[in-house]
């Protein structure tokens, strides 16, 4: 076995896998919009605002290559095939995440809350199955 990708869990089998383990305040923080996942890859956690500035670069180079059709919103940059083509680049949520990684049924999804023997209360999101 060997890593791969920072905070990702891998196995050479055709498996897959993909963990998000956060700690219950990080978790009640991405639900309620104040935390997000930096992309769908390396998983680091990013505050709103930086979450924010990521996608204000992206409508701006966006806005800088199709001046005739020019985008003012997030909400507006996620419906053009610039973002569709590059979601797995842009900060997401869990759902979002989950979205992503289990379209069509491929891969299962599952959450489990765990209590440390030091009493640290974490929560898991797991992506598992055949992607394949």
């Amino acid at each position: 076995m060997k890593t791969i990708r920072h905070n990702t869990f891998e196995t050479n089998s055709s498996s897959t896998h993909s963990l998000l383990i956060l700690t219950e305040e990080e978790n009640d923080k991405i639900n309620n919009g104040e935390l997000f996942i930096e992309n769908r890859y390396e998983k680091t956690l990013i505050t709103k605002e930086e979450a924010d500035e990521i996608f204000l670069e992206a409508i701006e180079e966006y806005n800088s290559v199709n001046p005739e059709d020019k985008i003012h919103t997030i909400e507006e940059f996620k419906e053009t095939d610039w973002y569709l083509d590059n979601i797995s680049e842009y900060p997401c949520n869990v759902e979002e995440w989950v979205e992503e990684w289990a379209e069509e049924g491929s891969l299962d999804y599952d959450v489990t809350n765990y209590v440390s023997p030091s009493g640290n209360k974490i929560i898991i999101h797991a992506l598992y199955g055949y992607n394949g």
